[in-house]
């Protein structure tokens, strides 16, 4: 009973440090620039003449200034983004991509900030449907070179049991649906938002083309992702997905969404 006694007398002191190492870390960061690598992924993370946008762009760099942090985010192709945020030195880390064990070596991951969809686009007069990933072993398909697609549709390109063309540049996904629209491959592989994007935003370059209502493998979640080798890594993603899960609850996130016209399972 005394060991009870003392244990509840000492619990609002501890409550207290704890308050006191949550508002420390926070006045610590409080102005401090962190720095991020990005690659274009239009409406994720747009790249123009006019700056950087997009929703994770966006939701990303709210919630790291309600930190009291000044983030900076350099754009590379998506292989040497990855690779510049993997070694922790020019930058802290790599927004937004989805997880998986080799990534997870390297990485420390937030909690996730959006999702993605990966479906087949096609020419519009091609009538085609799929069931299994076999049903397209007859087709050459487009896709990205460094981008992690869903586990089913990795494992049976490694096999070799699909006829893939991969595209390595700034903006892959444009290039997917030229390659479609001129009849280089038979269908593109691409996040559902990003391609129809593309579309709307190259109406006349793009006519002709649709995609298939069927995912590509589940929905994934996309996430902020620190770099192991950055000092506090784990410490920082801790307190930016608490500060996330307000900012999410407060409505913004989803605000942010609706604005750029995503359909996205959270919130």
């Amino acid at each position: 009973m005394a060991i009870l006694s003392q244990a509840r007398a000492l619990w609002p002191r501890l409550m207290f440090f704890c308050v006191l190492i949550s508002i420390g870390r926070f006045a610590q960061a409080a102005g401090q620039e962190i720095e991020l690598a990005t690659a274009s992924f239009p409406p994720f993370r747009i790249v123009s003449s006019q700056g950087l946008s997009g929703a994770d762009y966006e939701i990303v760099t709210s919630v790291l200034l309600r930190m009291g942090y000044q983030p900076s985010v350099k754009v590379y192709p998506l292989n040497r983004a990855l690779k510049v945020a993997e070694a922790g030195r020019e930058v802290a880390g790599f927004f937004t991509f989805t997880r998986n064990p080799e990534r997870e070596k390297h990485f420390v991951f937030s909690a996730p900030i959006s999702t993605v969809t990966d479906v087949l686009f096609k020419r519009a007069a091609v009538k085609l449907q799929w069931q299994q990933l076999s049903d397209l072993s007859a087709y050459t398909i487009s896709v990205s070179e460094g981008y992690n697609y869903a586990p089913a549709f990795m494992a049976a390109m490694r096999k070799r049991q699909l006829k893939t063309i991969a595209v390595a540049s700034d903006t892959p996904e444009h290039e997917h649906l030229r390659r479609l629209k001129r009849g280089v491959v038979d269908l593109a592989i691409c996040e559902v938002s990003v391609c129809s994007a593309l579309q709307a935003q190259y109406a006349d370059e793009l006519a002709g083309l649709d995609y298939i209502n069927r995912p590509v493998g589940e929905t994934r979640t996309f996430h902020l992702g620190i770099s192991r080798a950055y000092p506090g890594a784990e410490a920082l993603i801790r307190d930016f997905d608490r500060e996330l899960e307000k900012f999410a609850a407060e409505g913004k996130r989803k605000k942010i969404f609706r604005h750029y016209g995503m359909s996205v399972v959270l919130d």
